[in-house]
């Protein structure tokens, strides 16, 4: 009778075993059902970026290409002999020089306007420090380039 246990005995831990490696399969299985989905829901983000990109390059290709039509200058060309045709040397010289001289004077324009915005700036400083000088009741320090400007603005105590 002891074979016949030791049989039985030896049976149900084989079974034991084969569950355990059974149930330890499963697990894995499911983790890498989990795995594979997550891998293609990521794939399938993925695809969709890709289809994006693609239609991205595609437009930029596209105006790329458009970019690159150089019919332009022709139209420019043609527009300026018909010009040349239709008006005489002299009228189209005495037209480029007042052209020159808008261009000019707009950068004349541009030059002072930021000459004045400096100015502007600076009197907005010197305003500032005076406020200051008015409510403290204090000057700035002597030699100081702020003094300096008060002094030219405003003069010396009793230079009236």
């Amino acid at each position: 009778m002891s074979d016949t246990t030791d049989w039985q005995a030896f049976a149900v831990e084989l079974a034991e075993n084969a569950k355990r490696n059974l149930d330890a399969k499963d697990d894995e299985i499911d983790r890498l059902k989990a795995q594979l989905k997550e891998a293609e829901d990521k794939g399938r983000v993925l695809v969709g970026m890709c289809r994006d990109l693609k239609a991205r390059v595609a437009e930029l290709s596209e105006a790329l290409t458009e970019s690159q039509d150089w019919s332009w200058i022709d139209a420019h060309e043609d527009m300026i002999d018909r010009a040349l045709s239709k008006y005489p040397i002299e009228e189209m010289q005495r037209l480029s020089d007042l052209e020159e001289k808008y261009r000019f004077s707009q950068q004349a324009e541009r030059a002072a306007n930021a000459i004045l915005t400096d100015r502007i700036e600076e009197l907005e400083t010197m305003v500032k420090v005076f406020r200051g000088c008015i409510e403290t009741g204090l000057m700035p320090k002597p030699g100081s380039p702020c003094h300096d400007m008060v002094i030219q603005l405003v003069g010396e105590r009793g230079d009236d």
